[in-house]
């Protein structure tokens, strides 16, 4: 399955664990989604810029298209699981912003 993994700007993540692009990750697809069983993923680029400040909080993170195996978890659409994951490649980060509505005088 096509998803997106944000990383840092040096291909790591929790506990500064390194992502090769291509290479497969494999763990068990155990326990809860937010532990080591579980490979962290979004479904949408926009969900994972948007999602950043709270998972991750990676300051200039960069976006992966990447691929999903295995297992799946699903956390009600703001993250997903799997059991085995790689990177393709990087592609742009969304960019999140404030548009005011223009029918509001503030």
């Amino acid at each position: 399955m096509k998803i997106y993994k944000l990383t840092t700007q040096d291909n790591k993540t929790f506990k500064s664990f390194l992502w090769t692009p291509g290479k497969w990750v494999e763990v068990s697809g155990e326990g809860h989604l937010c532990t080591a069983g579980w490979l962290h993923a979004y479904q949408d680029p926009f969900v994972a810029s948007f999602m950043n400040s709270a998972h991750g909080d990676y300051q200039n993170p960069k976006l992966w298209e990447a691929e999903g195996e295995g297992k799946f978890k699903d956390d009600h659409g703001l993250k997903c699981g799997f059991s085995r994951m790689r990177l393709i490649k990087e592609i742009p980060l969304p960019k999140i912003t404030y548009k005011r509505n223009p029918f509001t005088k503030n």
